[in-house]
């Protein structure tokens, strides 16, 4: 199944959902958008074609996706990591929040 933006922000929303937060979900937000916590922020990070006798034969699509909370034992972090196509990046803090990155990358056939 191929995660397109709006299929992801549906994830992205029923995890936080799930684990008893509000959601709060921004897709490639300017500077200057004032961000409400916890919430998540996601990117397009890479879309590629590789082609068979000059026909697409896969297609690979990849998100950055950052998990910011100020609570340090929220549940988010685990439970993105029980997605399909979903990795665990990094962890850090700055300005005493606590930022979760990971990527979601799938490779898709084309038919």
């Amino acid at each position: 199944m191929e995660v397109n933006r709006l299929e992801l922000s549906a994830l992205l929303s029923s995890i936080m959902e799930e684990c008893g937060e509000e959601p709060h979900l921004y897709f490639q937000p300017p500077e200057t958008v004032k961000l409400e916590y916890p919430c998540m922020i996601y990117r397009l990070r890479t879309m590629t074609s590789q082609k068979a006798n000059d026909m697409p034969y896969f297609k690979t699509i990849g998100y950055d996706i950052t998990y910011i909370t100020r609570a340090p034992n929220s549940q988010v972090p685990s439970r993105m990591l029980s997605e399909q196509y979903m990795n665990f990046d990094r962890y850090y803090t700055s300005e005493n929040l606590h930022h979760y990155a990971y990527t979601m990358t799938n490779t898709l056939k084309e038919v």
